[in-house]
């Protein structure tokens, strides 16, 4: 059987107490303006085909010339920044706010070699496509064996 320690008791319960309070207070605030140079990460897919490797990028909401792709060695770098359009917008106090704003960035490191110079990235509604043409390495190959 476990010993409680009750000073650690009794620090946790305060600890508690003063998390709630502090919860209760930023309720009763409403609306509160923060600002954070956070970077957040869109949700990424990336699935092999034959031919390439697909990054798929969830990034709705953002201008395509807002969007940086850098490709360099066998590191995929996505990168931009999402305006939030409610900023103008007056606002009395926030129900829900779940959509990230602000910089994004995502780094992929790729295991497997990549034609550089074919790259094709395209956007359409929301979604950021980038194909990523394999190299055609040879998997395996017969070694002769030369004689002295």
């Amino acid at each position: 059987m476990d010993i409680i320690d009750l000073d650690n008791l009794k620090y946790f319960e305060d600890l508690q107490s003063q998390m709630e309070k502090m919860i209760k207070d930023i309720r009763a605030m409403g609306s509160i303006n923060v600002s954070c140079d956070r970077v957040w990460k869109p949700l990424v897919d990336i699935y092999e085909t034959v031919d390439n490797i697909v990054v798929l990028v969830d990034i709705a909401g953002i201008k395509k010339e807002d969007i940086q792709i850098v490709f360099n060695k066998d590191l995929l770098i996505i990168s931009g920044k999402r305006i939030n359009p409610t900023q103008l917008v007056p606002r009395q106090k926030m129900h829900q706010v779940e959509i990230d704003f602000g910089y994004f960035e995502r780094v992929i490191k790729l295991t497997i070699p990549i034609q550089d110079d074919k790259i094709v990235a395209s956007y359409k509604d929301g979604f950021l496509w980038i194909h990523l043409p394999k190299q055609n390495v040879p998997v395996s190959r017969k070694v002769e064996i030369l004689t002295e």
